[in-house]
């Protein structure tokens, strides 16, 4: 008699594998990760621990993985492969969300899967550190749980984006308003009060909803086809019905208030790609046919290729640490910016080096310091003779010298329209006592002059 395995033990295997798969694509190019203030700042709020986010709009639930990703890592480039790995959890949840409570079968959740492991936007969005950061996992997972659990996933996806607010009606499911759901949705009216309190009116920059739509078919056709397919086929079926009209109606409220703001972007659409492609849950053997004909005609774009110690990204923050990390003196880290990018982050160093075990007496206004300089062409030659150069690549110049030497050179730059700083993050937690001058002090400009962040 032939013995089958368990269905539970072959969804466990099947989670495992696609997990493992999209965890393989997202690290393939950790050091490309972009290690700029939004990508570095929740982890400082982590640190910090007073409950606040790094930016106006985003929610104290936003913390939780950040906090403890910085017990767990010893490194900053262990901390994003951590987060690259929760990242990569989108994979399963969507198998979860398709196949739903014992319908579809193994086939179309392994579809869906791969859709989302190998998806370049959604790879492209773990890269960044900042875009919508897990309000798509969070969003997944609402639509995964029991609609009485789903309430508190909905407020973390929030929390991680306030635009996800507009998936309210995904909660809207027979349960979701029950006496069991009332602790979840208690918690939910906190988080999400508490964060609403935060919110400033701050501007964003402008972009409408064309373009997002066009730049999401750009960065990724296959999942931008079965999304919009997915919505399309779950309203045909009755298990799926209810869903597909929710997560329309979601993305419906998104595009409208992207109109009122002025701004909507790409992944803020990718946020319920989930919810979406979930639809072909109820059409199975329909979905494999159409997804498999997607996928030979539905071409990704290519990845450029990775270029090494290229400028913001995790690379080469740990290149710079990499050569800190020797020393036994107290050292400043800061910035100087020109034009063009922004070379390396001074809380990002600073950051690795934390999480590397320098304590907070490690860092400030010793007699050492290592500069960033990031500009363009005839923007660099400006620190040629300024101290020893530790790394140079396009846009950036790093560089050890020594505090008097970087103020009495800066008094030649304050007329250049130079931005100064950006260690600000770091020094706030871990001198809490510091003022805003207190953290400028080696520049000659004023903090009024210098302006610090951009």
């Amino acid at each position: 008699m032939r013995v089958r395995p368990p269905r539970s033990l072959l969804l466990t295997v099947l989670a495992a594998a696609l997990v493992c798969v999209a965890a393989w694509v997202r690290l393939e190019h950790v050091g490309a990760s972009l290690t700029l203030q939004d990508s570095v700042g929740p982890f400082w709020a982590a640190i910090r621990g007073d409950g606040r986010a790094h930016a106006s709009g985003y929610g104290a639930g936003l913390l939780l993985p950040f906090w403890a990703l910085t017990i767990a890592s010893g490194s900053l480039w262990s901390a994003l492969c951590g987060m690259g790995w929760l990242h990569a959890l989108i994979a399963p949840i969507g198998a979860a969300a398709v196949t739903g409570r014992g319908a579809g079968n193994g086939g179309i959740a392994l579809a869906v899967g791969a859709i989302l492991a190998f998806d370049p936007a959604l790879v492209s969005s773990c890269l960044s550190g900042s875009e919508t950061y897990l309000a798509p996992i969070w969003i997944g997972v609402a639509c995964v749980v029991s609609p009485a659990m789903a309430w508190v996933p909905f407020a973390l996806a929030v929390a991680n984006h306030p635009l996800a607010i507009c998936g309210a009606p995904l909660l809207l499911r027979k349960g979701a308003l029950c006496r069991r759901a009332l602790p979840g949705l208690i918690v939910a009216s906190l988080l999400i009060g508490h964060q609403a309190l935060g919110i400033d009116g701050a501007g964003v920059p402008g972009s409408s909803v064309g373009d997002a739509w066009l730049a999401a078919w750009h960065e990724g056709r296959l999942a931008i086809a079965a999304m919009v397919t997915g919505i399309a086929v779950g309203c045909t079926h009755e298990r799926t019905r209810f869903r597909a009209c929710a997560v329309a109606a979601s993305i419906a409220l998104l595009c409208a208030a992207g109109w009122y703001l002025g701004y909507l972007r790409d992944h803020h659409i990718r946020m319920f790609v989930v919810p979406a492609i979930a639809g072909w849950g109820g059409r199975p053997r329909l979905g494999l046919a159409v997804l498999g004909a997607l996928a030979l005609f539905v071409q990704n774009p290519d990845r450029p290729p990775e270029v090494a110690l290229r400028a913001g990204t995790l690379g080469l923050t740990t290149a710079i640490a990499d050569r800190i990390v020797t020393d036994q003196q107290t050292v400043a880290i800061d910035r100087i910016w020109f034009s063009g990018g922004p070379g390396a982050e001074p809380a990002a160093v600073m950051l690795d080096l934390w999480l590397r075990g320098w304590g907070p007496e490690r860092f400030g206004s010793g007699t050492d310091m290592v500069l960033v300089v990031a500009g363009d062409g005839p923007d660099l030659q400006r620190a040629a003779d300024l101290g020893d150069p530790m790394l140079a690549g396009h846009g950036y110049t790093v560089l050890r010298a020594s505090v008097s030497a970087v103020r009495s050179w800066s008094e030649a730059q304050c007329d250049a329209s130079a931005k100064v700083g950006g260690a600000w993050d770091a020094l706030s937690v871990l001198h809490p006592a510091l003022t805003t001058s207190q953290s400028l002090e080696w520049w000659a400009c004023s903090p009024d002059h210098a302006n610090p962040e951009p």
